[in-house]
């Protein structure tokens, strides 16, 4: 019997993580601070929308976005 638990990478320190977990497989896509630019970027692209917005604005909006759902849910209700 297996089972599957989804917890936010924080929850743990690295060897406590190690200790608990038999396998870790981590989920993408993640954003952290350096690449939430980039996501909005595909999100965008893959709708055709990218070229609606000033590169700036997209840039400075995406310093607030640290969780992959929040941008979802931004672009979603754009």
């Amino acid at each position: 019997m297996s089972f599957l638990y989804l917890l936010k990478d924080d929850m743990f320190d690295s060897k406590d993580r190690k200790k608990f977990f038999d396998f870790i497989i981590p989920v993408l896509p993640v954003i952290n601070a350096s690449n939430p630019y980039e996501k909005l970027k595909e999100i965008l692209e893959s709708s055709g929308k990218f070229d609606n917005f000033n590169r700036n604005f997209l840039q400075n909006l995406s310093l607030y976005i640290d969780d992959m759902h929040l941008l979802k849910n931004i672009f979603n209700e754009w």
